[in-house]
């Protein structure tokens, strides 16, 4: 109650839930449906909901609010793991596009307009004042995985000019999860930096800071640019589908 209180009335962040759901799980407030609440309104009340019942906001995709009286009985049933991951996608994809509207690569077959930013709406600045993590949990681990064992490798020979083809060693302080793995492969290449870095000033700025050798990223992009060009020329576009595969000299 007094979080409710120091917060102005407004629902306190989940990282305030969490802490209080890890002592006085019985005594927490019971949360009420606002009047006519729209779908978007009952993933906010259910995600608090979730708050209060689990140790961590990482909702599982596959959960689903069960009819049980501890949950209130107007979210039973709601696949909140789905609404969760949905979010995030649309998140995640708005991001890229935002990121490629910086690369005039793709700025001149662009047929649509630039997708909105989730988290820049009313209803995803609630969500966001709430503590939800707009990045996929998961794919954040992956990274800060993969940092890590480039972190560990600066501190051990003081640079981070991987060696090509360089092993993980099985030992600390590299993570167990890399160990045995092809760091340079997972960390120098265009995917990587695609997915994890390019719509990330942050993270740019985290590997500028310890060494990544950004050079060696460009035989690669080179080398994609050349495969779209190759398939613009007798198609006239770069609307290519997701299933597109380069194929081989024998097809």
């Amino acid at each position: 109650h007094a979080a409710i209180a120091r917060s102005g009335g407004m629902a306190p962040p989940l990282a305030v839930f969490f802490s209080l759901a890890a002592t006085r799980r019985c005594c927490l407030p019971r949360l009420s449906p606002p009047p006519k609440a729209t779908a978007l309104e009952k993933m906010h009340w259910a995600l608090l909901e979730y708050a209060k019942r689990e140790s961590g906001s990482d909702v599982a995709k596959s959960f689903v609010v069960p009819q049980q009286t501890a949950w209130p009985e107007e979210l039973w049933g709601m696949e909140l793991g789905k609404a969760v991951d949905a979010a995030r996608t649309l998140e995640a994809l708005a991001s890229d596009d935002e990121a490629k509207l910086q690369d005039s690569l793709f700025q001149k077959d662009r047929d649509h307009p630039s997708l909105p930013r989730l988290s820049r709406t009313p209803w995803g600045k609630r969500l966001t004042a709430i503590g939800f993590d707009w990045k996929d949990a998961k794919e954040d681990r992956k990274y800060r995985i993969l940092v890590g064992a480039l972190e560990a490798y600066v501190k051990e020979h003081g640079d981070a000019v991987l060696p090509r083809n360089f092993k993980v060693p099985k030992r600390e302080p590299y993570p167990p999860e890399t160990w045995g793995e092809n760091l340079d492969h997972k960390l120098y290449n265009f995917k990587f930096y695609r997915e994890n870095v390019a719509a990330y000033p942050d993270r740019q700025a985290e590997l500028r800071d310890l060494g990544f050798v950004w050079e060696r990223l460009q035989p690669e992009f080179n080398l994609v640019v050349q495969a779209l060009r190759v398939f613009k020329a007798p198609e006239g576009h770069l609307k290519i589908p997701p299933s597109f595969v380069v194929p081989t000299m024998e097809t």
